[in-house]
Order: structure tokens, then sequence, then C-alpha cells
């Protein structure tokens, strides 16, 4: 599956898990989520706007790939864990590495 920016606007947490492409889901969260800030406008006094921003070296995180969560990555340091994602760590290879993590963390992917 390609995942494209039209896909992110329409999706609507449907999604068959056990085929997600790593790389692709990764590139495309680069590519249309994590390089922005979000500003959400509130009609509260003490709290006018809401920012979120979700950067690349946090998608590991939301993901429940570190070292305690995941215990066979080659390295804890999420900037490398996300460029790893957007290189060759399949879902497969993150599954086979640490049995426990995918049933622990398989509904973080989405």
């Amino acid at each position: 599956m390609t995942y494209t920016l039209e896909w992110l606007k329409t999706f609507d947490g449907e999604i068959d898990i056990l085929n997600v492409k790593m790389d692709c889901l990764a590139n495309t969260i680069e590519k249309n989520v994590s390089q922005y800030k979000y500003i959400y406008q509130t009609n509260m006094e003490n709290c006018p706007e809401i920012i979120l921003s979700v950067p690349n070296s946090s998608i590991p995180h939301l993901l429940g790939l570190s070292r305690e969560h995941h215990v066979n990555l080659p390295t804890n340091n999420a900037g490398s864990i996300f460029e790893g994602l957007k290189d060759d760590w399949t879902l497969e290879r993150l599954n086979k590495a640490d049995n426990g993590w995918f049933n622990e963390n398989k509904f973080k992917i989405v």
C-alpha cells in the first residue's frame, strides 16, 4: 500500500496492521506530518491556542520502539530509529526481533 496525503486526510482508523509498510508510512509521516506545527484556536481565555508538533524523533516512542519496549533494537537513538524505519526496518523485522513488541504495540501503528 502507498500512503499519501489524501490517505492521511481520509484515514478512518481501518488498516491491515499486518501489512503496514513501515518505510512508506515513515516517509509519508515525515513528508506530510512531522515537519509542521498544528495550531488549534480555542475559546478558552487561559489557553487561546494549542500548538502541536510531532517531530521525527517522537515517532519511535509513539510506536513503542525504545530499548525499554523493544529489547533488540540496534540503537536507542530516536533519530536513528526513525531513519531505520524510513529505510529498511520492516514490520516483519521488528516483530522477529522482539515477539512481544507487536502484540503490545500493534494499535500504535495506526
